[in-house]
């Protein structure tokens, strides 16, 4: 049977020689028949007791497989679980070693010796300068960590130094530098400054205070933000303060135009330039807002001479809008007029009447003004007005008869007029394709109260507008009242910034330390707690999860991922120290203590791993006189006097030799 190749499925350009080396590995693997090959022959050593070295044996690839086949291996479980995780053969093991620079020549050697060296979890540091540690026997003092009462006003005293704010409330003496600070929602809070730079409330941290295009300065209920002088003071608003603004709608459109619809139709583009920053326009959609005129009228247009067009010539290509022509049968006294079907109207069109024969129109219209259609009554009837978006005609004289209207026709350039803030129009390039002349086309109807996101630009990418029901467009504020979380940033120096946590109530001003403590790189809490390696703490309060509530805790990892470690995981079950009397003046003055020695090492023990065994060290100290206990996150070293005395002596008959 053929052997299929998908790359053959492929086009021309993409059957490479890499992808026929990847499809051969894997696709082809799928759709081919399998190829096996039957084998029969034994597997393992050809020495032992009742083994026939001359019997066939399966043949393998290279020597290493031929040596080592069914050879044991090493296998890696899951954490308290039977199931394997990895797995090593011999061959690989060797490997392995050979890699990490073991001589491998001999494997009866590399595996022979009783002995090896063991690299312990230990901080080499406390056994080298160990004079500059201390023991503390029941560790350091525990402090207690807990969610403080927030006020619903509170005055803070905000202090300019080198590189940070010190901030404290008023009722303080001393402050904190660059704390979080935590205010009651419903709340009102004044900061006192008095500096050089200005102090901004925010929603980002960043000396520019932008979130892409966004100002995240226009915080709700801040007066006086980015003061430099006096009081910047902060009413904290409730959550649903906004949701006025909570728009539904995912709409978008590329690029927002605070120019005049006519400043860009019709225009060349070296003339434009760009739209906010925007140079590549074409098939782009824009949407204008906050012009000059609110209320302007676009009118969408084929320009003279485009395609050997002439005045009063509908173009046949490129057309902007088709001509159209009815057959107008009626009008009635209340100045609606029937043809035969209004499928091809829409607002705006103009429209001019005439009667092949010269007769006077009916229902008394001028031949010589071009009318506007107003209004779309069903499928045969329509009416129109006399200017564009002014009052639909209240009347004609009523009659039957025939004449044609003409839509679309009798102006200098053929188009049909818009308004501007109800649409999105689609940008097209027409005429020189080096300099092409931009013509705005109506692409959809912009919605009403929903949210518009834009896609590209400086000034406005990323913002969000909405077309209130006015037929305004607007642009959606920044949410803050949404956000749990602001920043306080100088205006300058990007490290003089903190948090600001806003909370419902003190009944929700909860300490998730799972969240909010573990694996951060700081912590301050807003008690006054700041987290530092080998801090004790025990927590009080609303502390999440529960189980924290209970016992005392080592801090470690700060400056990197914080851990808490219980002190329970650091006791020493064995007693270890003990005292001895020494009677008064067996030693010289301030020799020793008075008259007892307190935790003094009695016996020699030994080396302690929390999370893995108990190793004896056989009759032998690893150093006289030492009690080490090691954990994955905690070293404790005592020596004694004596212990170090000895040392040294060894150490002195060492260099003598």
């Amino acid at each position: 049977m053929a052997r299929i190749r998908t790359l053959q499925f492929l086009p021309e350009i993409f059957k490479t020689s890499t992808n026929a080396q990847f499809l051969g590995a894997t696709l082809d693997q799928l759709v081919n028949d399998p190829v096996t090959t039957k084998l029969q022959g034994y597997v393992g050593s050809k020495f032992g007791y009742g083994v026939n070295a001359k019997d066939y044996y399966v043949t393998e690839p290279n020597a290493t497989r031929t040596d080592y086949q069914l050879a044991p291996g090493v296998a890696f479980l899951n954490e308290n679980q039977a199931s394997a995780k990895d797995f090593l053969s011999y061959p690989e093991l060797i490997d392995a070693l050979k890699l990490s620079g073991s001589v491998v020549n001999d494997n009866d050697r590399l595996f022979k010796s009783e002995f090896y060296s063991w690299d312990s979890f230990t901080n080499l540091d406390k056994l080298i300068n160990f004079n500059q540690y201390y023991w503390i026997p029941e560790g350091p003092p525990v402090v207690a960590v807990s969610s403080a009462i927030v006020f619903s006003e509170t005055d803070y005293v905000i202090t300019d130094t080198a590189n940070a704010y010190n901030i404290r409330p008023q009722s303080s003496a001393t402050g904190t530098l660059n704390p979080t600070l935590t205010l009651l929602r419903g709340g009102t809070y004044r900061f006192a400054v008095n500096q050089e730079t200005q102090f901004w409330i925010q929603g980002v941290p960043g000396i520019t205070g932008l979130d892409g295009a966004q100002n995240t300065r226009n915080i709700l209920g801040v007066n006086n933000n980015g003061a430099s002088q006096g009081y910047v003071t902060f009413t904290v608003p409730q959550r649903n303060a906004q949701d006025q603004y909570l728009f539904p709608g995912n709409n978008t459109v590329d690029v927002v135009s605070t120019k005049l619809f006519s400043e860009i139709n019709g225009q060349t583009l070296s003339t434009i330039g760009n739209i906010d920053g925007v140079t590549s326009l074409e098939n782009l959609t824009v949407m204008f807002y906050n012009t000059e005129e609110p209320n302007e009228v676009g009118f969408v247009q084929s320009f003279f001479d485009e395609n050997g067009a002439n005045y009063d010539v509908n173009l046949t290509s490129t057309s902007i809008v088709a001509p159209v022509t009815l057959a107008i049968t009626e009008t009635t006294a209340d100045a609606i007029i029937t043809s035969g079907s209004t499928a091809d109207l829409f607002l705006n069109q103009t429209v001019t009447f005439t009667q092949p024969d010269g007769t006077p129109l009916l229902g008394g219209l001028d031949v010589d003004i071009i009318y506007y259609i107003k209004e779309i009554v069903n499928a045969t009837t329509f009416r129109i007005s006399a200017q564009l978006n002014g009052p639909a005609l209240t009347s004609l004289t009523p009659e039957t008869g025939t004449m044609n209207a003409n839509i679309n026709e009798g102006l200098f350039e053929e188009g049909f007029y818009t308004n501007v803030s109800e649409n999105f129009y689609t940008i097209t390039y027409v005429g020189d394709v080096t300099n092409p002349t931009i013509r705005l086309i109506p692409a959809n109807v912009i919605p009403t109260e929903e949210k518009i996101t834009t896609q590209f630009g400086t000034d406005y990418i990323g913002l969000d507008f909405y077309r209130n029901e006015f037929g305004v467009i607007l642009e959606i504020p920044y949410l803050s009242a949404l956000l749990d979380t602001l920043y306080y940033q100088d205006g300058t120096n990007t490290n003089k910034v903190g948090s600001i946590r806003l909370i419902e109530s003190n009944l929700t001003n909860t300490l998730n330390v799972d969240e909010d403590v573990i694996g951060k790189k700081t912590f301050k809490s807003t008690n006054g707690v700041e987290f530092t390696n080998g801090l004790k703490v025990e927590f009080q309060g609303d502390i999440v999860p529960s189980s924290y509530l209970s016992g005392e805790y080592y801090v470690e990892g700060v400056g990197e991922a914080i851990q808490l470690i219980p002190t329970t995981d650091l006791t020493v079950p064995e007693d270890f120290t003990g005292t001895e009397f020494i009677p008064y003046d067996t030693l010289n003055y301030s020799i020793g203590n008075f008259d007892v020695e307190l935790l003094y090492l009695l016996t020699k023990t030994t080396l302690l791993l929390r999370e893995t065994q108990l190793i004896k060290t056989h009759g032998h100290d690893l150093i006289d006189g030492f009690i080490l206990m090691s954990s994955k996150h905690l070293l404790i070293i005592m020596i004694t006097q004596l212990s170090l005395l000895h040392m040294l002596q060894e150490k002195t008959k060492q260099n003598d030799l």
